[in-house]
């Protein structure tokens, strides 16, 4: 939440750096006070300000470093520093090296907690930068699953399935009926299936091809 005084610093900019004249940024202030909205959030459903802008002025009043990661591949080898569960949980993601230290763009890089804890999960020193929701996400699309390990996991109880009842009385046939289907859907290999579509889905992938080992 901006400051009356973050705001102000935030309007003169844009006034000076004639994203706004004075009318406009007038006129969308005061929408924003009457339907209880932020000025900057106003700005960017107008689309007369993109989120990268809004997210580099906030950046610029707070004191952060900016970046934005639209479009950009980050190596893996970086960006596996940090599980995608806690990237997702944090907004927080890895995209390269600065001066010894990991650099991780952040929606909110002044959360100092969340800052104490992505060093101890890497073990590495953290510079923060601020990035937008759409930086972030294009980072975390870019997460691949281990499809080895997820195949393995899904398979590994394959000996524990169990065989149905042998009643075959009508309710007892409607039951087991029921029961087959839950055990399709549950199976080693439907999940060992799914595994394989999500990965290849997540990568991209034109085909896939199974070997019978």
């Amino acid at each position: 939440m901006l400051s009356v005084d973050g705001q102000q610093k935030i309007e003169k900019i844009l006034v000076d750096e004639k994203k706004l004249t004075r009318p406009q940024l007038e006129n969308i202030r005061l929408e924003a006070t009457q339907q209880g909205k932020s000025l900057l959030g106003l700005l960017s459903e107008r689309k007369l300000v993109d989120e990268e802008e809004v997210t580099r002025l906030y950046a610029q009043v707070s004191g952060a470093p900016f970046v934005n990661l639209q479009g950009v591949n980050v190596p893996d080898d970086v960006m596996h520093l940090l599980p995608k569960s806690t990237a997702e949980t944090y907004m927080a993601v890895p995209f390269g090296r600065m001066n010894g230290r990991l650099a991780v763009a952040m929606l909110e890089p002044t959360n100092v907690q969340a800052i104490d804890f992505i060093t101890h999960k890497t073990n590495q020193p953290v510079t923060a930068f601020m990035a937008s929701r759409a930086s972030i996400q294009n980072v975390l699309d870019q997460y691949k699953s281990d499809v080895s390990a997820d195949v393995a996991s899904a398979i590994k109880n394959v000996e524990n399935v169990s065989e149905g009842p042998t009643d075959n009385s009508p309710a007892a046939q409607k039951a087991n009926a029921k029961a087959l289907q839950t055990l399709v859907q549950d199976a080693p290999i439907t999940r060992a299936l799914n595994a394989i579509l999500d990965y290849a889905a997540q990568s991209g992938a034109s085909d896939i091809h199974i070997e019978p080992r």
